[in-house]
């Protein structure tokens, strides 16, 4: 009867041993398991890093890249506005002439202060304000007021009648 205890003993014993032998081998492949795992996590935190670090350098150029671009917007708008001021200059120092109709102070001629003069024999000149209401009403032309010196402002409908030609000289 010995036997046979002794038996299960020793079978119990080998079977334990044998699985502290698989668990052993088994934690053993986890621990390496592990150790690859926190190695490549070391690797990818490394490369998360260099990731990062050349965002961060590519935001710097982009944000200095965005600065040069808005400098050089901004001369360039400011020579575009010298140019067209340069240029409104020298429209509002023009001669301009007109015939017979209808014209408007800023679409037209430029605000500004005009000597009027005619070739013509007789012809009238009317200017009203941005309202309607009569700044001017002459009798222009050889035969009559043939130099009339008047303030042109934004708004302005100037009409001539029976002139062909009428000259507005800055003043």
């Amino acid at each position: 009867m010995k036997r046979p205890f002794i038996y299960l003993v020793v079978l119990i014993i080998v079977g334990l041993s044998t699985l502290l032998v698989i668990q052993y081998r088994s934690s053993t492949q986890n621990a390496n398991r592990l150790g690859e795992l926190q190695a490549d996590y070391s690797t990818m935190e490394e490369h998360v890093n260099t990731l990062e670090e050349e965002v961060n350098s590519l935001t710097e150029q982009n944000e200095k890249i965005s600065a040069e671009l808005q400098t050089e917007q901004d001369v360039q708008k400011r020579e575009e506005e010298a140019q067209i001021k340069e240029a409104a200059a020298k429209e509002k120092q023009k001669v301009v002439n007109f015939t017979t109709g209808n014209y408007f102070v800023g679409e037209d001629i430029f605000p500004g202060r005009y000597v009027i003069t005619t070739d013509d024999n007789h012809g009238l000149l009317f200017i009203s304000d941005y309202l309607g209401n009569s700044k001017e009403m002459k009798a222009l032309g050889k035969n009559s007021m043939n130099n009339l010196t008047v303030d042109l402002q934004g708004g302005d409908e100037i009409e001539i009648n029976g002139l062909d030609n009428v000259t507005f000289t800055p003043k």
